[in-house]
Order: structure tokens, then sequence, then C-alpha cells
């Protein structure tokens, strides 16, 4: 049985592999070499507009921050990629970033973020909070 470091692993290569032969300039050759290799990877380019996308805990135990930061990670091979989490955003931002009243700045903020980085990790919350929310409309 695998460890959980071993699926998350796992699930990095296989999401890299796809992320890649979607976006990637490979002939039909080297394309079609690269899926047989790897046959759990669909061969649809179902990502070629991919430019964000929201990271949601499966399970209590899933090391989501660990998960998100080794795909930010693998992903910067494509470009610049960047992780948002509440936690981040606060940082940045100030602690009162995320309440009603400055929606609009934070709005403008993650626009901003998208124009700039060719991947947005959005890493939402354990629970449904608003940040978890905002993740969701986001992409």
């Amino acid at each position: 049985m695998e460890t959980e470091l071993q699926v998350v692993t796992r699930l990095i290569h296989l999401l890299g592999h796809r992320i890649l032969g979607s976006l990637g300039s490979q002939s039909p050759a080297s394309h079609t070499r690269t899926l047989s290799e790897h046959p759990n990877v669909d061969p649809r380019p179902s990502v070629t507009n991919l430019a964000s996308v929201a990271m949601l805990p499966a399970s209590d135990g899933m090391p989501l921050s660990t998960f998100t930061l080794e795909l930010q990670h693998a992903l910067n091979a494509i470009g610049p990629t960047l992780r948002l989490s509440s936690d981040l955003v606060q940082l940045r931002l100030g602690s009162t970033a995320l309440d009603p009243a400055n929606d609009y700045r934070l709005s403008s903020w993650l626009g901003q973020q998208e124009d700039v980085h060719r991947m947005m990790l959005y890493e939402c919350d354990r629970r449904l909070t608003p940040w978890t929310q905002r993740c969701i409309r986001q992409v």
C-alpha cells in the first residue's frame, strides 16, 4: 500500500505530464510516446487554457500545503506560478484583506496576479470559508 507521500508524488507526476503534454509544443510522435509511457494520463488536451486551479483537500489528513507547494514547484517549469492561501493573502495585503469591505481591493489584486503569472494555485481552507468561496469563484 502506498503512503500518502507516494500518492501525492504520483499525482503530481501524472498531472505534470498531462499539463506539459497539453501545453507543450511537442511533435505528435513524441506526444504519443509520452502518453504511451503513462497509460493513466488522459490524452485529451483539456488544459490548453488552464490558468487557475483551486486546491481543495480530499480529506482531513491530506497534506494540502505540501501538495500545493510541490505542484507549484513542478508548474514553474511551464511558467511563473503563484500559490495563494488565505494566510499568504493576509500576509501580503494585511489581516483585513479577506473582509467583505475589502472585496474590490482583493479582486483587483488577484486580477493583477493572474496577469503576471501563467498559473495560479488557489489553496482553499479546510472548511467553507469566505476564502474558499473566493477560490472557487476565481477559477
